[in-house]
């Protein structure tokens, strides 16, 4: 798996959060 889709998939419920 790509990194960058590694790394998307973290921020991901770290961006809900923040909303």
């Amino acid at each position: 798996m790509p990194l960058g889709t590694q790394f998307s998939a973290a921020l991901i419920p770290v961006e809900g959060r923040l909303a």
